[in-house]
């Protein structure tokens, strides 16, 4: 698999705390072995647009999608359960709607 990155992940990369980027490029490395890595705890986001989020760290998320062998990236921000500081602005976080509610 290959890796890209979106203009709004590479912002919101820049962003972060100096300890979660290091803590992604580890766990992007996770991810280009195997997409099941017990760390990453990868799962469907969103279905309907193929979105994925995987665990950077307790607090922290990614987001991205698969393009054929491609992995796009396009999100890392604080999980919003955890009540981190660190938020992507509001005009951004629109491309991350939230899942369904639960029936």
């Amino acid at each position: 698999m290959r890796l890209a990155r979106t203009p709004q992940f590479i912002r919101a990369y820049a962003e972060a705390p100096p300890h979660i980027q290091k803590a992604f490029d580890q766990k992007i490395q996770f991810l280009l072995q195997n997409l099941r890595h017990p760390s990453l705890r990868a799962k469907k986001y969103d279905e309907a647009r193929g979105i994925w989020q995987a665990r950077v760290n307790g607090g922290w998320r990614f987001y991205f999608t698969i393009e054929g062998d491609t992995y796009l990236i396009h999100s890392i921000r604080s999980h919003p359960k955890c009540g981190a500081s660190f938020l992507l602005p509001a005009r951004e976080t629109t491309t991350l709607p939230k899942p369904p509610s639960p029936v």
